[in-house]
């Protein structure tokens, strides 16, 4: 029953993941691809490794804007570096591991208004400038 609002999701997933873009360009930090067919289902930025992102998460809920983590490398948690130390080697910085420890993840859903959007962009400006 919800698939006929799916193209209305998307539609709305693309215009906050472009406000972003426009917004975020001239900030100290990565943006993602803009692909085309993307569903945006999250907006992960990449912060500078200079950055704490943990205290940069904290910030953000204190200006009431919830975040998390961009996305997971199971190599980097406690378990598998402990069960399986052969495959959990920091030694290369992969990819994985800088999406896993830089990797910060914005709202992004069909319910968000612009001005939502522009309230995270403005919360992210204040404290990227505090650090």
């Amino acid at each position: 029953s919800q698939f006929s609002k799916f193209p209305h999701w998307l539609k709305m997933r693309n215009e906050i993941q472009m406000y972003y873009r426009k917004r975020l360009q001239n900030l100290p930090i990565c943006l993602p691809e803009d692909v085309i067919g993307h569903s945006w289902q999250t907006f992960m930025i990449i912060l500078s490794n200079k950055l704490d992102r943990s205290e940069i998460i904290r910030k953000l809920k204190l200006k009431g804007v919830e975040t998390n983590l961009g996305a997971q490398g199971l190599h980097c948690l406690e378990y598998y570096k402990h069960k399986y130390p052969e495959m959990c080697s920091h030694e290369n910085g992969n990819n994985a591991e800088v999406l896993f420890e830089q990797g910060l993840t914005l709202p992004c859903h069909p319910g968000m208004s612009l001005e939502d959007a522009e309230t995270v962009v403005q919360a992210l400006e204040s404290v990227l400038r505090e650090n």
